[in-house]
C-alpha cells in the first residue's frame, strides 16, 4: 500500500457510483496528474487478470478507465490532485468501489475483490 499520500474515505458496493455516472459526457483523459498504482488481488492474493478500474469524480463523470494486466497490476493516471472514487470489477468477483484522496505524488492502491460464490460454490452474485 502506500505512503502517507492515501486517506481512504469510503468504501462500498460501486453500483452508486455507476448510478452517478450514467448519462455522463464520454470520459475525459486522465493524464496530467500523479497516477494510481497499484494490484488487484482475490481472496487467494492472486492478481486478477482483465479486472477493468474506472477512475470517477466527486460529480460522478468518468475520468479514466484502465485494465489490469496478467500479473493484476495496473496504472491510472489521474488529471491532478483531489478527491476520487476508483472502482474495480471482474467476471467472478463482487465488484468494489473506494473514494481515494489523490495528492502531488504516485499513490500506491491495491484492491482485495471477493468471489461471487458462497461456501458451496454455489452462485451468489445475484443474491439479495
Amino acid at each position: 500500500m502506500g505512503s502517507g499520500a492515501l486517506r481512504k474515505s469510503t468504501e462500498a458496493e460501486p453500483q452508486a457510483a455507476y448510478a452517478s455516472a450514467e448519462g455522463a459526457p464520454a470520459p475525459v483523459p486522465a493524464t496530467s496528474g500523479p497516477s494510481i498504482d497499484g494490484q488487484v488481488r482475490d481472496a487467494e492474493g492472486t492478481g486478477v487478470d482483465g479486472a477493468t478500474l474506472t477512475l470517477i469524480s466527486q460529480t460522478g463523470r468518468q475520468l479514466g478507465r484502465t485494465v489490469t494486466r496478467s500479473d493484476g497490476w495496473y496504472s491510472m493516471p489521474t488529471p491532478g490532485s483531489g478527491s476520487y472514487v476508483l472502482t474495480a470489477a471482474a467476471d467472478g468477483h463482487q465488484p468494489r468501489a473506494a473514494t481515494l484522496e489523490v495528492g502531488e505524488e504516485p499513490l500506491a492502491y491495491d484492491v482485495l475483490l471477493a468471489g461471487t460464490s458462497g461456501p458451496d460454490d454455489e452462485d451468489v452474485s445475484r443474491a439479495r
